[in-house]
């Protein structure tokens, strides 16, 4: 994690839920401004995932710069 991550890590909102929730948010907070990407991400399938893999930290900052609308 770079000190960004870390920091948005440490720093997550209460509403996130578990501290898997805070390192996703972390890595997607660390490339947008709009904490309502970042925590949509945070709670997304991808949350799933290891953080361990660079390729899942690579998609969550993909499409964090990348928001796309949710078709209800």
């Amino acid at each position: 994690m770079s000190k960004l991550e870390t920091h948005h890590c440490l720093s997550a909102p209460d509403i996130v839920d578990s501290p898997q929730q805070a390192i996703w948010y972390a890595f997607a907070r660390a490339q947008v401004d709009d904490t309502k990407v970042a925590f949509r991400i945070a709670r997304s399938k991808i949350n799933g995932f290891s953080p361990a893999v660079s390729f899942w930290k690579d998609v969550a900052r993909y499409f964090a710069s990348n928001p796309v609308s949710i078709r209800r």
